[in-house]
C-alpha cells in the first residue's frame, strides 16, 4: 500500500511507525560483504553471503539499471536479475 501511496512516505504517522519498527529489521551480525571479484573475466562487485553458498554479481547497465547474476554453488546456470533505480521522488 506504501508503495501505490507515495505521499505516505512523508507522513509524521509513517515516520513514527518506521522508527519504531527499525530495531526489528536490523541486526547486530552482518550476513554479507560487497567485495570485488571477478566473475567471467572481469573484475565486478559482488555480494558473497555468509551463510549461504550464493555469490551476487553486479554490473552496470546505465545510470538507473544493474544487471545481477546469482551464482548459487552446485547450480549449473546463473540466475539472471534487473535491478531499477526508481527515480519517482
Amino acid at each position: 500500500m506504501l508503495l501505490r501511496c507515495p505521499a505516505l512516505f512523508h507522513a509524521p504517522a509513517t515516520d513514527r511507525l518506521f522508527r519504531a519498527v527499525r530495531p526489528l529489521m536490523t541486526t547486530r551480525h552482518p550476513g554479507a560483504r560487497l567485495r570485488m571479484t571477478e566473475y567471467r573475466g572481469v573484475v565486478t562487485a559482488t555480494t558473497c553471503y555468509d551463510s549461504q553458498p550464493i555469490h551476487d554479481a553486479f554490473r552496470r547497465v546505465d545510470e538507473d539499471t544493474v544487471l545481477g547474476a546469482m551464482d548459487l554453488r552446485g547450480s549449473p546456470h546463473p540466475f539472471l536479475f534487473v535491478l531499477t533505480r526508481d527515480r519517482a521522488h
